[in-house]
């Protein structure tokens, strides 16, 4: 074998050797790019439809509640109008179900809303408790609400308590666990 004919097909291996390795790191990098913006899609679409529309939405029905306490009930204090032992007027009675018709319980449903529409953004492979607790006492103030529309004012709340503080914390290290996820791949 001569020497030229010798580098024509080391040139030619050289060349296919050249051409395998550049598709494999082609396709590697490729994927591994793939990979990580459907795990930046997730991400974005887990923080812009269920955990930053329900984190800002958790503040503003606290706000409010903040609010109404402050403004309505100070004497009854954060237990309520309707805790043991205390006396609720026909006033504080009406004023309750307005705020309740036409503050809280709508923000309520767009909580409930959000939850149902969303769960296949979900963090976990389950749905957490607090999210199953929440649903169930939104469902039954509705059945309150409906008595109310008929002016039957004989309940004025859920069986089920509102788990406002469970929800709030599960929501908040949630959307603060993801939002960091997403500073890391954007900068990957």
């Amino acid at each position: 074998m001569t020497v030229a004919k010798l580098a024509k097909e080391y040139k030619e291996v050289t060349a296919i050797v050249l051409f395998i390795v550049g598709w494999m790191f082609t396709y590697f990098h490729k994927r591994k790019v793939d990979t990580r913006n459907a795990s930046l899609d997730r991400v974005n679409a887990q923080l812009r439809q269920l955990y930053g529309p329900l984190y800002a939405h958790l503040h503003s029905i606290n706000a409010a509640w903040n609010a109404f306490v402050e403004n309505f009930w100070p004497e009854h204090g954060q237990a309520g109008y309707f805790a043991h032992g205390h006396v609720t007027t026909e006033e504080e009675k009406e004023r309750w179900r307005h705020w309740m018709t036409e503050v809280f319980h709508p923000a309520n449903m767009e909580v409930k809303r959000l939850i149902i529409d969303n769960m296949d953004l979900m963090e976990e492979d389950t749905v957490p408790q607090v999210f199953l607790d929440t649903l169930a006492h939104v469902e039954v103030y509705q059945s309150v609400v409906k008595q109310w529309e008929k002016g039957d004012f004989s309940h004025h709340t859920s069986i089920l308590n509102y788990p406002d503080r469970e929800l709030m914390e599960v929501v908040e290290e949630t959307f603060f666990k993801l939002r960091q996820r997403q500073q890391e791949l954007i900068h990957k």
